[in-house]
């Protein structure tokens, strides 16, 4: 029996958001890491930079479900696929850094073995935010913090299939168990492993709304394992905070926390909500499904390179000396990020796409 296929409305609908929280990234990285200049008011604007990375964890979970759970070929085919997808651009994302730290003459006192090795094996996060880091992103590239999560997630993902298949009504509450436990030991001694597993609940609840819409019984009763632990999550993200103190600032260990498994619980109830409302009301769905029709190309180009612009635009547009020098040399430097982007997005991602066609085809 053929797997249900997603309805197009909403494939536009992840297209359009990936795409979304990839531009927000950028411009967050822009006017609050970079001095470009222009108005203080964007920084405000475009503060949403940490929320945008947790839409990320979402629909990673949603679209790696969608399209591995049942799929035939073996945990070596799909490791390979997952892999693929992330280390081509990650890798040429480190040697655009080098190249332009070379050009900006700071190799030698940026470039750390270290750094670049232990993105390599997904070990890097950011330590100016959290404690227990083991290694930071090389060249300062900040966005590469959220990758060594992606690759744990997607490590471990077979291993929750395998859960799910044999306990559907327990798996969801052990991995909340576990994330829960793992953030609580977290907040007593710091450490990368158990932080990864914390946010593991994150990308899972992505999952299991994916999981709902193929089953088409999304609505609160479904995800209500989710919802249960990514609340208490929340709760004990800010109970710390009240403990500790917020004297690493908004952005920081544990109100940084509070911002991710915040704005996580948050979406995943909106669309728990959402969905049985339009599926309730044809009229509306069909409006709002029409709305979606006009985008839908512009959606899907912009979901296909959005990898590429969030590890590329480091380099060109935040670490490089070039684009700051006037309006042309910047110019020049996003033309490159854009061109990059499908480049290396279209040789990673729709290359497999063409070779393992799937009933989604959202870009992740």
């Amino acid at each position: 029996m053929a797997r249900p296929a997603l309805p197009r409305g909403l494939r536009v609908f992840l297209d359009a958001v990936r795409g979304l929280a990839a531009l927000e990234v950028v411009a967050h990285h822009l006017v609050s890491v970079n001095a470009y200049g222009g108005p203080v008011v964007l920084r405000d604007v475009f503060a949403f930079g940490q929320e945008a990375v947790m839409v990320f964890f979402l629909l990673s979970g949603f679209v790696v479900y969608a399209n591995e759970f049942d799929r035939r070929g073996g945990v070596g085919a799909y490791l390979f696929r997952r892999l693929r997808r992330i280390y081509p651009p990650l890798v040429l994302a480190l040697v655009l850094s080098i190249g332009v730290a070379a050009a900006d003459r700071d190799l030698v006192a940026e470039f750390h073995p270290g750094q670049v090795l232990g993105t390599l094996v997904a070990l890097q996060d950011n330590g100016a935010l959290k404690p227990g880091v083991i290694v930071d992103p090389p060249f300062h590239n900040l966005a590469l913090w959220s990758l060594s999560y992606e690759i744990a997630f997607y490590l471990v993902f077979p291993l929750l299939a395998s859960a799910l298949h044999r306990w559907p009504r327990l798996t969801p509450h052990l991995v909340g168990a576990v994330s829960l436990a793992a953030f609580a030991a977290y907040t007593v001694h710091p450490g990368h492993a158990v932080l990864v597993l914390a946010y593991l609940l994150v990308w899972w609840a992505g999952a299991a709304m994916a999981r709902a819409f193929l089953q088409d019984r999304v609505g609160p009763r479904a995800l209500a394992p989710e919802l249960l632990w990514l609340t208490a999550l929340t709760a004990l993200a800010v109970g710390t905070t009240l403990r500790t103190g917020t004297g690493g600032g908004f952005a920081a260990y544990p109100l940084l926390m509070v911002r991710h498994f915040g704005v996580a619980t948050a979406l995943v109830t909106l669309v728990a909500v959402v969905a049985p409302t339009l599926r309730a009301r044809p009229a509306l769905a069909a409006a709002l499904g029409r709305g979606l029709a006009r985008v839908a190309a512009p959606s899907a180009f912009l979901a296909s390179i959005s990898y590429g612009l969030y590890v590329f635009h480091w380099p060109l547009l935040v670490q490089w000396g070039f684009p700051h020098t006037g309006p042309v040399p910047f110019a020049v430097a996003a033309v490159t990020l854009l061109a990059l982007a499908v480049a290396g997005d279209r040789w990673a991602g729709a290359g497999l796409a063409r070779r393992h066609r799937r009933p989604v085809a959202v870009a992740v």
